[in-house]
């Protein structure tokens, strides 16, 4: 599925709950935000990748707000939003240091 093809506008709003989460800490819920340090704690302070680090940030979010696993298709589409926030120079720049701080918080 690509942007055009969007016609429910599930992926533009999967984006926009994405970037929000880029953009402070305030705008994640406390379960939010212990799911996103789960994720820095599953991958022992890896890099910051694509896969699994980038996606594994985005499908929380949008499992949390979307809950899409239940209306089925959830994997492209998180695949899809986290390929364009990390392609992108200051969207990559500020997930990367939202998982920095992350993994210095994860136990």
């Amino acid at each position: 599925m690509t942007c055009e093809d969007d016609k429910g506008g599930r992926v533009r709003e999967a984006l926009r709950l994405a970037l929000l989460c880029t953009e402070a800490d305030e705008r994640v819920s406390a379960p939010e935000l212990a799911a996103m340090r789960e994720v820095a704690r599953a991958h022992g302070g890896a890099p910051f990748t694509l896969d699994p680090c980038c996606i594994g940030l985005v499908r929380v979010v949008l499992e949390a707000r979307l809950g899409l696993w239940a209306q089925g298709g959830g994997d492209a589409l998180v695949r899809q939003v986290a390929e364009t926030l990390f392609e992108d120079p200051a969207f990559h720049a500020r997930l990367q240091s939202l998982w920095t701080r992350l993994c210095e918080e994860a136990p």
